[in-house]
């Protein structure tokens, strides 16, 4: 009798096992769920309505005053998943069009952006490194030195819509090619970049995205620099 009870207790024991074996088998892993999850997001910036862009990436508006508000688009944030730290220049400082403004950083990423026009620094604001603003949160005001000029290089409204389209599919035909991409960093079809896509390359692929998508901006304003400057 005792025989048959211990049979029948490892019995139980091996029906158990094969049970919970079979369970965590079919089971979702919440780790493989969440990276397939990240391939599913799409990098996607969208530009907010009636704001002034820069081929770097920066944009500005024009306030009541007379005065301008810069920000940074969704390009390059989402390209760093979010920001950490923000530097910013000095009250009264004097900027070009195209020399840099803004640093954005994440983790050991850094992009260094442009400014869209030329003027002096009136104030500044880190409010793009708090996740709960929007991510067009503005970073400074300037007094305009050259505005009347320098707008004719900045893209607007339909113009402005059809370039970061193209500056996403420009992207997306970068990144399919970087040697070090890592897993998670594009779609399966390899065309398709998701935010936070700098964490997952070497430092060379990332200095090659700041000249390629924030630096390509400086060049284009500083070869048509206004003679009279």
């Amino acid at each position: 009798m005792i025989a048959v009870l211990v049979i029948l207790t490892i019995g139980v024991f091996v029906v158990v096992e094969a049970v919970l074996r079979w369970t965590a088998r079919h089971q979702p892993n919440p780790q493989l769920a969440a990276h397939r999850g990240m391939e599913t997001a799409a990098f996607a910036p969208e530009l907010l309505p009636g704001l002034f862009v820069h081929t770097g990436h920066t944009w500005m508006e024009i306030l009541r005053s007379g005065h301008v508000r810069v920000g940074v688009d969704e390009f390059a944030r989402r390209a760093l998943g979010g920001v950490d730290e923000v530097e910013l220049p000095r009250v009264g400082e004097r900027v070009r069009q195209g020399d840099p403004i803004v640093v954005l950083a994440r983790g050991g990423q850094r992009l260094t952006l442009p400014a869209p026009v030329s003027g002096t620094v009136e104030q500044c604001q880190d409010a793009i490194a708090d996740d709960e603003q929007p991510a067009h949160a503005w970073v400074c005001d300037l007094v305009p030195s050259r505005l009347g000029y320098e707008l004719g290089q900045l893209r607007v409204a339909d113009a402005a819509t059809q370039w970061m389209r193209q500056e996403i599919q420009r992207l997306a035909d970068w990144i399919s090619v970087v040697p070090s991409t890592a897993a998670g960093t594009a779609y399966q079809d390899g065309g398709s970049p998701v935010d936070g896509f700098l964490a997952h390359l070497d430092v060379g692929a990332c200095r090659d995205f700041q000249g390629r998508f924030l630096d390509g901006g400086r060049r284009d304003t500083s070869a048509g620099s206004d003679p009279s400057s």
